[in-house]
């Protein structure tokens, strides 16, 4: 977490991403979930991981691009949800290493989209299923 976190709290980031849209369609937000821990996130689980930047890109939205720190920000930031900032949660269908909560992602209004392990190593992803459900989320 440590290589994306300096990069999600850079002024504008939440702002951009929370109002991404292309010819006034939303656009899907999707957080890939590693197949296995590292250095930075041993022991995490994808509801840390999906807080973890939440509270990232919220931080950015504290004082964004063209505005003075004693100035608000004109969205409550307190009523953005994680939702607003991932739509779509991948993950390992079979022996991921990172617990995935599903119920607890999807109550908090994420979809949950599993996707089948590779065959040779069980730690990455098959592709094909990958790109079938990416397809799918659009």
């Amino acid at each position: 977490m440590t290589s994306i976190i300096p990069i999600l709290i850079l002024q504008g980031v939440g702002d951009a991403i929370l109002q991404s849209k292309a010819n006034k369609i939303a656009k899907n937000k999707v957080l890939l979930m590693n197949g296995s821990w590292d250095r930075e996130t041993h022991g995490m689980s994808a509801s840390d991981f999906i807080n973890a930047i939440y509270e990232a890109l919220k931080y950015s939205m504290l004082y964004g691009q063209n505005k003075k720190k004693k100035d608000y920000h004109k969205i409550d930031i307190e009523s953005v949800k994680p939702s607003s900032f991932i739509t779509h949660v991948i993950f390992l269908r079979d022996r991921s290493r990172i617990p995935i909560n599903t119920k607890a992602i999807t109550d908090a209004g994420i979809e949950c989209v599993p996707v089948d392990n590779d065959a040779k190593n069980v730690d990455e992803y098959d592709l094909d299923d990958m790109y079938r459900k990416l397809r799918v989320i659009g």
